[in-house]
């Protein structure tokens, strides 16, 4: 394994110190680390107090704890701090001064000594007394950002915790886009999103004609590179005459699934001259999302005329867009 990684993922906090001291030289490097982070437009925004004198210690230590309202120590008998400060006037101090205490930290474990991030610097150095320590260290234009406990562990520090945060960049995104057209023609149902709609005219096709579920399915199988719907369901195999559209989604959705890709969301458009949407679209969401195994705010659908321009307009046909996001499982 990369050495570098390995310190990343072998590093812990450790709150139980041994009363051993931390070497000045290992300090320097430690310190020299930390001057090493990045930092927004390399200003270089970040200023560091190595505290190992006792009485100083204490004295920080205290004021700490008074600000968690605790008699406790919350730096648990550490040999030393590095305290990280960031220049105020700098927008980017705090991110700064964050990076600065990783490198403190991963230095810190290369090296052999433990350490950990205590809270409330900020707010310590807010204080009367806090501010007249960042007079004396010349620091008035700073903040706190994080003390760095440092020292060798009294015995062993607990395990790796799972950890529970969400990673999206690890995992694989597909996007597939499609268009359906079907001619407007008398003797047919009419059918968008499994909803029959009450219309003089239905739409013409080997299977219901459902040119809405038509266009979600073909992006889904655009997204996925398994062609398109005539690939799967030719209109020259009778099984699929006058079949439900919704029955070929539920097919399209287990080659999805077989993939290991689930539905980020879908957006999509009617293109309908007549008859008007706006009351059968929720039902329409709802039927999607049910054979997609989806939320129905994952699923988008919106109604638009042709304003009687082309064969949208002139009542030829209907038209259907859609655009979905897969998401790796």
């Amino acid at each position: 394994m990369n050495q570098a990684y390995e310190n990343i993922i072998e590093r812990r906090s450790c709150k139980s110190y041994k009363e051993q001291r931390v070497p000045k030289d290992v300090l320097e490097k430690i310190v020299a680390a930390g001057q090493m982070a990045p930092s927004g437009m390399n200003r270089q925004a970040y200023a560091f107090v190595v505290v190992q004198d006792k009485k100083m210690m204490d004295t920080i230590s205290k004021l700490n704890a008074s600000i968690m309202q605790a008699d406790t120590d919350p730096f648990y008998h550490a040999d030393c701090v590095i305290i990280v400060f960031g220049k105020k006037d700098v927008r980017t101090h705090v991110y700064d001064g964050s990076l600065a205490m990783e490198n403190l930290m991963l230095a810190a474990n290369s090296l052999g000594v433990s350490s950990c991030w205590i809270h409330r610097a900020k707010e310590v150095f807010e204080t009367e007394e806090g501010k007249e320590l960042l007079k004396k260290w010349d620091l008035e234009e700073y903040e706190g950002i994080g003390n760095c406990i440092l020292g060798y562990s009294d015995g062993e520090i607990a395990p790796r915790k799972p950890r529970t945060s969400k990673s999206f960049g690890s995992k694989d995104m597909r996007v597939g886009q499609a268009v359906d057209i079907h001619q407007l023609c008398n003797g047919r149902d009419l059918i968008l999103g499994g909803v029959k709609i009450e219309h003089e005219k239905g739409l013409l096709g080997h299977s219901d004609a459902d040119v809405l579920t038509h266009a979600i399915m073909e992006s889904v199988l655009g997204a996925l590179a398994l062609g398109d719907l005539g690939k799967h369901f030719p209109d020259t195999d009778p099984k699929y005459k006058g079949v439900s559209s919704m029955i070929l989604l539920e097919h399209v959705y287990h080659l999805m699934d077989e993939k290991g890709y689930k539905i980020g969301n879908i957006d999509s458009t009617i293109l309908a001259e007549k008859p008007k949407m706006a009351s059968h679209i929720q039902k329409m969401r709802e039927n999607i999302a049910s054979i997609l195994h989806c939320n129905v705010d994952k699923i988008s659908i919106k109604a638009t005329r042709g304003e009687k321009l082309g064969f949208v307009g002139n009542e030829e046909g209907i038209l259907s867009m859609a655009v979905c996001l897969l998401e790796e499982k």
